[in-house]
């Protein structure tokens, strides 16, 4: 997302309704920081599953 073009009418729905929400016309936004990935503990628990299944099955073929 971009918040400060020059033509406003270039905003997608999206930017206008968070500008909107904001309260202002355009907003000079840059993130400070590292972005980092967040993997949900639902979804670590179902690659641990998934490892361990591989792992049951390679045990049983050899």
């Amino acid at each position: 997302m971009y918040f400060n073009r020059p033509d406003p009418a270039e905003f997608s729905a999206v930017e206008r309704a968070v500008l909107r929400g904001l309260g202002v016309d355009r907003l000079d936004y840059r993130p400070t920081g590292q972005r980092e990935r967040i993997v949900p503990e639902r979804v670590r628990r179902q690659q641990q599953m998934l490892e361990e299944e591989k792992a049951r099955l390679a045990a049983q073929r050899g």
